[in-house]
């Protein structure tokens, strides 16, 4: 791996760490996986609560045997998870957990088996109570989750229901319109440039800033550089390249296993 060498005979202070509030110390992978395996955890909470009513929650009664549930639990649902994100594990279970919690409240009985006619109370108590515009949309695509992914009974039929799909709809358009940030404009991108050689700033800043750069001119989202396994610069020192194999458009087995430029 490259080892770079920083002398930091610059000025003590820098922008970059006035505006960052906490850092994790450890890797991109052992963060992603920590943060996995919470969601998995979570999931698991959720569906142990009725393990008759899902298909993972079945096979954890047919296989544990006196032991550790949980930990043959956690194993399921990792396997059923696949190649799943962080992300959208705690996406579609803060859908479906925004349901549960209203039903505890509101409704009497287990929450599962889930019901149509739940549901539908539930994005009428939305719409209602104003809650965020997308709720109800991000409520139906944990129940399409929860359905073909871990069996969860009842998540079928709120899946199909037309009502219910109808009303996340309507809610979904009262979302406030998309306004993207500004493009940079080329007076920026050129100063952007001359903080980078410059050596009277803090090497943080300069280090930030050309990694800004790369993210812009290699049309890279911020996820994509976490995981860089290799970097080559040229014999000329004109064109610096880094190889990943984890990055968002990489949802396969396949292009996991491949490294991209």
């Amino acid at each position: 791996a490259p080892v770079i060498n920083l002398d930091m005979k610059t000025r003590d202070s820098n922008f970059f760490a006035g505006v960052v509030k906490s850092a994790s110390y450890m890797s991109y992978k052992q963060e992603r996986a920590k943060k996995r395996m919470e969601a998995i955890e979570e999931w698991w909470y959720l569906l142990s609560t009725s393990l008759c009513n899902s298909t993972v929650g079945n096979q954890v009664l047919a296989e544990t045997f006196g032991g550790d549930a949980k930990e043959v639990g956690c194993k399921i649902l990792d396997a059923c998870f696949s190649l799943k994100s962080p992300g959208t594990l705690r996406k579609r279970l803060a859908g479906l957990k925004g349901y549960y919690v209203w039903h505890g409240n509101n409704a009497a009985g287990d929450w599962l088996p889930m019901s149509e006619r739940g549901a539908w109370l539930y994005v009428n108590h939305l719409k209602q109570s104003k809650a965020p515009a997308t709720t109800a949309s991000t409520f139906m695509e944990s129940c399409r989750f929860a359905w073909f992914i871990l069996g969860v009974s009842g998540a079928g039929s709120i899946e199909s229901s037309l009502r219910v799909k109808g009303m996340s709809a309507q809610l979904k358009v009262n979302k406030r319109a998309w306004c993207p940030a500004d493009v940079l404009k080329l007076s920026e991108v050129k100063r952007m440039h001359q903080l980078l050689f410059d050596e009277s700033a803090h090497i943080i800043d300069r280090v930030f800033v050309g990694h800004c750069l790369h993210l812009m001119y290699g049309r890279c989202r911020w996820s994509d550089m976490l995981a860089v396994q290799n970097a080559f610069v040229d014999d000329h020192g004109q064109f610096f390249e880094l190889e990943t194999q984890v990055h968002k458009s990489a949802r396969s087995a396949d292009t996991k296993t491949h490294l991209s430029l």
